[in-house]
């Protein structure tokens, strides 16, 4: 016996698979409003507080999509601030390890960070 739920307005019953299904896209729609803001919330606040710091690309490979034929990658980057590790994804695939990059990062939120985009700014190491 499936249960059902029935919606009083409309006087339509609901069924346990449609309620799962309104719930997975409820779910999938909040992710992409989350991270599209995040996203969009970082790079306003790199663009106007951002400190620059040296960066060594290091050997954690970072997958592209998920194509199992391509296999593409790219590799992480990995900084110090007060003595702190962070780590995050090259996004550029020309990038190889031991490659020397400067990477922004908010002094407040070092994990805030991308490489640089800036030029003529004061580097810190």
């Amino acid at each position: 016996m499936k249960s059902k739920i029935k919606n009083k307005k409309s006087g339509k019953s609901w069924n346990i698979t449609e309620i799962f299904g309104a719930i997975i896209i409820i779910y999938m729609l909040g992710d992409f409003i989350y991270v599209g803001l995040r996203q969009w919330l970082e790079d306003k606040l790199l663009d106007r507080g951002a400190e620059i710091s040296k960066a060594i690309i290091i050997s954690e490979k970072n997958y592209l999509g998920n194509s199992p034929v391509s296999q593409g990658f790219t590799f992480s980057y990995r900084f110090e601030v007060n003595g702190k590790t962070y780590k995050d994804d090259s996004h550029d695939s020309r990038l190889g390890i031991g490659d020397s990059v400067e990477v922004e990062y908010l002094p407040s939120f070092p994990s805030f960070n991308r490489i640089s985009i800036r030029k003529g700014k004061e580097m810190k190491n």
